[in-house]
């Protein structure tokens, strides 16, 4: 067989996704340098463990995320949107439930899981309450995402995933010198749902599919 190469329509691809996954690491980031450049390493710390609590209840919306962007994108080239309407919903409550049981293991067993790090990061539960939280709320909106990238908007996303990076910044701005490791929670968990809500209205109106829990639980 001849080989064929879209070499234009890969990089016109390529490049959005290279620019989402660089707004990633910026708001993976921002928090961390803008604590401690304004209040110092022992907000920092406590930030910093608290984040990776949060970051564990990810683990499995993540997987579930990497397995569904290229079956969603074999829907659609096939025009199968109701499939993939089941699909993603199916996905959403498979995530939601999966970081709910993980969040409350993880409020549970908080003790335990700062004794890895020391006792002097305990102040960091409050912190990651508002972290947890933010993420179960992010989770319960869907792989929207991820929808987006499978069905050829992946421009549209690194916009507006540009756009919630750039609140973010300025979030942590604005609360890191008066709430240190808290505001920098607050920011987080924000930006990342503002940005979530316009992908979601993105999504609806040009794809007619709801990733929303609300939408899982009543179908």
């Amino acid at each position: 067989t001849t080989p064929s190469y879209r070499v234009k329509d890969w990089r016109g691809a390529a490049i959005p996704l290279f620019a989402l996954s660089v707004m990633y690491l910026i708001m993976g980031h921002t928090d961390i340098l803008m604590l401690g450049s304004v209040v110092g390493s022992r907000e920092v710390g406590i930030y910093d463990v608290a984040n990776k609590g949060a970051n564990l209840i990810r683990m499995v919306p993540v997987c579930i995320t990497l397995c569904l962007t290229p079956i969603l994108a074999k829907l659609y080239s096939q025009g199968d949107q109701a499939q993939m309407q089941r699909l993603v919903l199916f996905s959403t409550r498979a995530m939601f439930v999966t970081s709910a049981v993980a969040l409350a293991i993880l409020i549970f067993g908080y003790d335990w899981y700062v004794a890895l790090f020391g006792q002097g990061f305990a102040e960091s539960r409050s912190v990651f309450y508002v972290l947890g939280a933010g993420l179960l709320i992010n989770v319960s909106l869907g792989p929207v995402n991820a929808l987006l990238i499978a069905t050829n908007n992946e421009r549209v996303s690194a916009m507006v995933v540009g756009s919630g990076a750039l609140i973010n910044v300025l979030l942590n701005a604005a609360l890191i010198p008066f709430w240190g490791s808290m505001g920098a929670a607050f920011a987080t968990v924000t930006s990342m749902v503002i940005w979530n809500v316009a992908l979601i209205i993105i999504a609806w109106r040009k794809l007619k599919i709801s990733t929303l829990m609300i939408s899982a639980a009543v179908s």
